[in-house]
C-alpha cells in the first residue's frame, strides 16, 4: 500500500484515540467517521517522507500543517504505535524526532509506550 492509498490505522482498540472526556470522545469519533483522522495520517506520512532523515518533531509537524499540539501528537502516537513511523532516540528543540522507517539511517529508535514515570512521548515533559 502506498502512502497515497493509505486509508488509516487505528491501533487503539480499532478507533481514533481520545483524551477521555465526552467532548474528546465525540471529536475522535467524528474525525474517524469523516476521514479527518486518516487524512491527517496520510499528511503526516507524506511530510515525513518529504523531510527524509531530518524527520519532524510534534512542534514542527503542527506548524507545518496548522494543527494544535493534540492533533500533531495524537497522529504521531497512532502511527508510531502502528509501526508506520519511528521515533528516534534523539531530540531537537527538547522534542523527540519522528521519521519514516526508510529514513532511520542506522540511528537508535525508541519503542512505543511509556518509559518509567509518565512523561510526554514527544517532548519528554511531565504529564
Amino acid at each position: 500500500m502506498t502512502e497515497r492509498t493509505f486509508v488509516g490505522v487505528y491501533p487503539y482498540g480499532g478507533h481514533e484515540p481520545s483524551a477521555g472526556s465526552e467532548t474528546s470522545e465525540m471529536r475522535a469519533a467524528r474525525d474517524e467517521a469523516d476521514g479527518t483522522a486518516a487524512r491527517r495520517q496520510r499528511e503526516t506520512l507524506s511530510a515525513l517522507l518529504d523531510r527524509g532523515t531530518r524527520g519532524l518533531t510534534w512542534f514542527e509537524l503542527a506548524n507545518r500543517e496548522g494543527w494544535h499540539h493534540g492533533q500533531a501528537s495524537s497522529v504521531l502516537s497512532v502511527l508510531h504505535k502502528a509501526g508506520r513511523i519511528e521515533r528516534l532516540a534523539e531530540s531537537r528543540g527538547r522534542s523527540r524526532i519522528y521519521v519514516h522507517p526508510t529514513a532511520v539511517a542506522g540511528r537508535d529508535v525508541e519503542p512505543h509506550g511509556r518509559r518509567g514515570e509518565r512523561r510526554c512521548p514527544h517532548c519528554g515533559g511531565p504529564l
